[in-house]
């Protein structure tokens, strides 16, 4: 009867310690599984990732449509009748020549005033000089007039040279500047010693 009952004891203690080591057992994987399972504070957030690189350039889009040609404009209206022009001619000059000046032994042998057209004359006058002294054109002189200007020499005057016991030729320009109508031009032609050369 002690046995029956120490083997209950005994039992009943086995079956104890099995529950309490089950118990502790239990126990400790919680509290192992506990103390792996702890968390820290959550972490600071993350900085932003840098851009990425620029995408390659789109291809270049199609040509546009060419347009069509444009409708044609109307006619325009006809222009008046011109008026009947008149032409332009030019007054004439009737010119002569004479000396002025150290006239001894010059002489004027010659002036044609020919029209060279546009109111222009080439007058081409023709000098004498007899004498046994150089002489020289140094001017020329006429009556100021609305119908005519002198318009130069070949040579320049200043550069004609009348040279003893011969004839010298020059051209002097005149230029009619009135459309109708004719001008008489008498023109002297200076006379001056030049240098003295032996004949």
């Amino acid at each position: 009867m002690s046995a029956l009952l120490a083997g209950k004891v005994f039992g009943i203690m086995s079956l104890a310690a099995v529950g309490l080591a089950s118990t502790a057992l239990v126990v400790g994987v919680m509290v192992f599984t506990g103390a792996a399972g702890l968390h820290g504070l959550p972490g600071l957030s993350g900085s932003n990732g840098a851009n990425g690189a620029n995408g390659a350039a789109g291809a270049n889009g199609n040509n546009g449509a060419t347009g069509g040609t444009g409708a044609t404009g109307a006619t325009g209206a006809p222009g008046e009748n011109g008026t009947n022009g008149t032409g332009a001619t030019w007054g004439s000059l009737a010119l002569s020549f004479t000396l002025g000046g150290a006239t001894t032994d010059i002489a004027i042998e010659g002036a044609t005033c020919p029209s060279e057209g546009h109111g222009a004359y080439a007058c081409l006058l023709t000098v004498e000089n007899s004498g046994a002294t150089t002489t020289k054109v140094t001017g020329l002189s006429y009556a100021q007039s609305p119908a005519v200007y002198y318009a130069g020499a070949d040579p320049t005057i200043g550069s004609i040279i009348l040279n003893p016991d011969s004839t010298t030729q020059f051209t002097l320009w005149f230029q009619a500047v009135q459309y109708s109508g004719s001008a008489d031009v008498s023109v002297t032609v200076f006379i001056e010693p030049g240098d003295t050369s032996s004949p």
